[in-house]
């Protein structure tokens, strides 16, 4: 058998290369391009040792898995932020793996599929017992395309980038928007937007029983939940950006880890979208 290696690895390379976008705008994670290509290129050359030194079903699958994860860990870091607890950067590494490793079975697949079907590739359209590629080609291309769109219907959710500067630091968080966080300040009547203190990478936002000590001017802000009602310390940012919009609205913090919000770093009320 003759091996074209730097033909498989190219086809590997735009395979998990679509493989960690996909993840990327499943999670709704921004990823440099560079980095992309990198974790695509660990693939790819994993993909061809594989194949190589003719690795047997368990190895491909155990090995998958470890290819998986340095493509993560290269593409998307081993941390959803700088300030967050390990035990939510393992959570959160973890599904971040499991989806890369499954989106790429599904792709790869995919090629498979297509790729079984004979070389070149072709069905008979029945007029003349002539070949074509073309409805071959069209129907898988339109079998991924709807596939990737019911998994994205099904796992996206709106989301929300918040910019917090206050006393000279700022942050940068991914939020939720939740039409079920209803927090207002009951003296002011703003809303309220709830970060996670691990999330929230370079900003000290006082929780708990910090917020007692606090040199600053906080607000309380009642809050009821499925726990009972908890009471939370807010704070008027310098400055407050939803979507690149100034907004005028209050910060709170929880003692929560990085991805306790469904998977991101706070919720926002819906009327500040």
């Amino acid at each position: 058998m003759v091996l074209y290696a730097d033909i498989l690895f190219l086809v590997d390379l735009s395979m998990d290369f679509l493989t960690l976008c996909l993840c990327a705008r499943l999670t709704h994670r921004k990823t440099a391009l560079l980095r992309t290509l990198a974790g695509a290129a660990l693939g790819a050359l994993g993909s061809v040792l594989l194949l190589v030194t003719d690795a047997g079903r368990g190895a491909v699958f155990f090995a998958g898995l470890f290819l998986s994860a340095g493509m993560t860990a290269v593409c998307f870091g081993i941390r959803p932020a700088a300030r967050a607890s390990f035990r939510a950067s393992v959570r959160w590494f973890f599904r971040q793996v499991l989806l890369v490793w499954g989106s790429g079975a599904i792709t790869g697949g995919c090629m498979s599929m297509l790729l079984s079907l004979g070389t070149p590739v072709y069905l008979e359209t029945g007029y003349g017992g002539k070949t074509s590629f073309w409805p071959v080609f069209l129907a898988t291309t339109g079998a991924v395309y709807c596939l990737i769109r019911l998994l994205q219907r099904h796992m996206t959710r709106r989301t929300a980038e918040v910019l917090v500067m206050h006393r000279g630091k700022s942050t940068r968080c991914t939020v939720l928007v939740d039409s079920g966080n209803l927090l207002r300040d009951p003296l002011t009547g703003r809303e309220v937007i709830l970060l996670s203190r691990d999330a929230a990478a370079g900003l000290d936002l006082p929780a708990g029983e910090e917020a007692y000590k606090a040199a600053e001017h906080l607000l309380p802000v009642p809050a009821s939940g499925v726990n009972g009602t908890r009471l939370l310390w807010a704070l008027r940012p310098e400055l407050l950006l939803v979507n690149g919009t100034a907004r005028d609205a209050l910060v709170a913090a929880e003692q929560v880890p990085a991805d306790h919000y469904g998977g991101f770093s706070g919720t926002c009320p819906l009327s500040l979208v």
